[in-house]
């Protein structure tokens, strides 16, 4: 069975995509609305933890040993240089690739005539799960001034919203937006993304029915597929359902931070933004941009421009890079949004200061789980007592390797050594 992927976020048509799959024989799915048991994320968050070298808190030799304690996580145990060499351990494509083949097999016994196999999926999994399997990812989009609409009668949303944390809101829905939309524009620009945006399938069902048959050569019932879904939805018709940010009451607030955050994304997916404020400031990492740029940098790796992004070879735990020509007021940045992939280590983080050199302590910290794919890395560092006054230095460390952190031990490993990615890095503030 081949994964069809659907990543998307909540409200954005993911739930009608699945009951229409659901009307082929030759497409294994959930068959509970609202479609999801996520079998595929789960095989594959297991993999990524049997595969990741870091301690499985709270899951112990205790927890694995009493047949009554429901914890379970990665291996609870680490590995010696007597295995250096042996093959063994399996990487993450190895674990996934035998967990995926069990599955199918299984699931065959049920549907012995599916070919694929589909799932309202977060958007790394599309990179994992390519490393064992060829796999399908459908990229749904939706205008995100209609998404926050139609979210605030969820219970967390509306908690927020009633509370009049609206931009805080249009932030975190902003970056669930802007991390599917960086593997979607990676996917595009090799060729094989496949777009389905909320509003097309809304105003021409049948065209769009047509592209999911055309590309994944199946027979689907539209009529089957359109039944029951009055009750997920938010609005009285589907055709109310476009452009209700306009209709209805959408918050001024949350509106620019919409346009703020994600203004030119949402645009090049071809909805109408208008005027859009520029970043308080923004670098991307490619010769293109910044040709002839010199780093400051520390000893523990080296930074090298390519075409649309910045290798880095990470040699030592504590790499870092001065970013050029930082000088801003801190009040005026909320949020500082960071693109990267791959990399060994496990957290990144900035730190800054009025004037140069750099002074210890005004840190912030994000863990980072490194991924075939892009992620992006928020940090607000609005939420830091020291992040005020002038900024005129700030500093980008990338793949740190920490042992402790976060609450917890982090990990095991004492080497930090291997190959990542930077994209560009942007700060913003809330509406």
């Amino acid at each position: 069975m081949t994964p069809i992927l659907l990543c998307g976020q909540s409200r954005s048509g993911g739930t009608a995509l699945m009951k229409l799959l659901a009307s082929s024989d030759a497409v294994f799915v959930d068959r509970d609305d609202p479609y999801e048991k996520r079998y595929l994320t789960h095989f594959a968050k297991l993999a990524e933890l049997l595969a990741r070298g870091e301690p499985p808190d709270p899951f112990s030799d205790r927890e694995l040993l009493d047949f009554n304690d429901c914890a379970f996580g990665g291996f609870p145990w680490s590995y010696s240089k007597a295995y250096e060499g042996s093959g063994w351990p399996p990487n993450r494509a190895d674990w996934l690739r035998v967990f995926w083949q069990g599955f199918t097999s299984l699931a065959n016994r049920s549907n012995p005539a599916a070919r694929y196999y589909a799932e309202k999926a977060p958007p790394w999994l599309g990179g994992v799960v390519r490393e064992a399997s060829p796999a399908e990812v459908v990229y749904l989009f939706r205008d995100l001034r209609d998404v926050y609409v139609s979210a605030r009668t969820d219970y967390e949303y509306a908690r927020m919203h009633n509370a009049g944390k609206t931009s805080e809101l249009a932030q975190l829905l902003s970056h669930e937006f802007i991390e599917n939309y960086e593997h979607y524009a990676a996917d595009r620009a090799a060729g094989n993304a496949f777009l389905m945006r909320y509003e097309d399938s809304v105003g021409d069902a049948e065209e769009t029915v047509g592209r999911i048959e055309q590309r994944f050569d199946l027979r689907l019932n539209w009529n089957h597929g359109s039944q029951n879904l009055s009750r997920h939805a938010a609005s009285t018709s589907s055709d109310a359902s476009v452009e209700r940010w306009r209709k209805e009451s959408l918050d001024e607030h949350a509106h620019r931070t919409f346009l703020r955050c994600v203004g030119r994304e949402l645009r090049d997916l071809g909805y109408t933004v208008g005027d859009l404020p520029d970043p308080v400031f923004e670098w991307n990492f490619s010769r293109e941009c910044m040709a002839g740029a010199a780093f400051e940098q520390s000893s523990d790796g080296r930074i090298q421009l390519e075409s649309g992004r910045a290798r880095v070879e990470i040699h030592g735990p504590r790499y870092w890079l001065a970013l050029p020509q930082a000088d801003f007021d801190a009040a005026s940045v909320d949020h500082i949004w960071l693109c990267v992939a791959q990399g060994p280590g496990n957290v990144c983080a900035l730190d800054w200061s009025p004037g140069q050199p750099f002074s210890d302590g005004a840190y912030f910290h994000v863990e980072h789980q490194p991924s075939a794919d892009s992620r992006v890395l928020d940090f607000p560092l609005y939420m830091h007592p020291e992040w005020r006054g002038r900024i005129r230095g700030l500093r980008l460390h990338l793949f740190n390797l920490y042992q402790k952190g976060f609450e917890r031990r982090l990990s095991l490993a004492t080497e930090c050594r291997g190959t990542g990615y930077v994209r560009w890095i942007r700060g913003f503030k809330l509406g």
